[in-house]
């Protein structure tokens, strides 16, 4: 089914729907004011699999082909810690001052 719907590019009717329900959008606002309230979308099963296939394979493309951000770490699966990274920086400040 997974296959399927990546080959299509869309699911099935079946899997195309959602029970969305209302949160308290935090628990000290008035839940007599309907603008205190977010939708929350509850999907299927299967329409949750399939968008996790889409990430994964998404993410190993763009990482393949070298499209995300060398510096950025929010789409890495193993992100740069923040001393690593301020090394970094560090050692390209120092280049910069050098040929500057």
């Amino acid at each position: 089914m997974v296959n399927g719907s990546l080959v299509q590019g869309q699911l099935s009717l079946s899997q195309k729907h959602a029970i969305v329900t209302t949160v308290l959008k935090t628990p000290w606002l008035d839940s007599s004011d309907a603008a205190n309230f977010r939708p929350v979308s509850h999907l299927c099963f299967m329409s949750k699999v399939v968008e996790r296939a889409v990430v994964v394979q998404l993410h190993d493309c763009s990482a393949a082909k070298e499209l995300l951000p060398r510096y950025q770490s929010v789409y890495r699966k193993k992100p740069f810690d923040g001393d690593s990274h301020v090394a970094n920086l560090a050692g390209h400040w120092a280049l910069l001052a050098v040929d500057g």
